[in-house]
């Protein structure tokens, strides 16, 4: 985990290098444009890093759902095989099969490309209001009132999102065993 958001955040600030390093060859005079080719080198050099970290970070993040994933799935059988009977008896083994089927596959399929997504504006969030307040501090005031409110969107959204979720799970089940 530690060695994944290392990758991240060096991505994230790869990201922002090529665009520096247009920056700081567009401001030069024309001349020295045209005659330097250590820029258009050093653009390449950015812009290779970048992606080169981006597929690293994406390759540690697969290993790491993958270990992830089998060890949920290992400790969900081992506590399904050591319940009391009282279990099976309350619960029956299509009910069980569908909650072992939604939660691997939401791992599977879903946790890992949202994850990723956020991670990454996160830290490209937070990479750019750096860059930002080094331009102008004024407009960290508007940063910590973005954060602000989407802090309380989400701790006023979040009872919500939760009820949504169990209606979900007790009435679109891959076999509904409630009805």
């Amino acid at each position: 985990m530690v060695l994944y958001m290392f990758i991240s955040i060096a991505a994230a600030v790869t990201q922002m290098a090529p665009t520096y390093v247009l920056s700081v060859w567009t401001s030069l005079p024309f001349e020295k444009q045209q005659s330097e080719t250590i820029w258009w080198k050093l653009f390449l050099v950015t812009t290779v890093v970048f992606i080169v970290l981006s597929l690293l970070r994406s390759i540690v993040f697969t290993v790491l759902v993958l270990n992830a994933t089998t060890n949920m799935h290992s400790q969900m059988a081992w506590k399904v095989l050591r319940s009391k009977i009282q279990f099976f008896d309350s619960n029956p083994i299509g009910r069980i099969t569908a909650r072992f089927t939604k939660d691997m596959m939401m791992l599977d399929v879903l946790f890992a490309g949202i994850t990723v997504f956020v991670t990454q504006g996160v830290l490209r969030s937070i990479i750019v209001a750096i860059t930002v307040s080094a331009t102008n501090p004024f407009l960290l005031i508007a940063c910590f009132l973005g954060a602000g409110y989407m802090y309380w969107i989400m701790k006023t959204a979040k009872q919500s999102m939760s009820d949504a979720q169990k209606m979900e799970q007790m009435y679109q089940a891959p076999i509904n065993s409630y009805l």
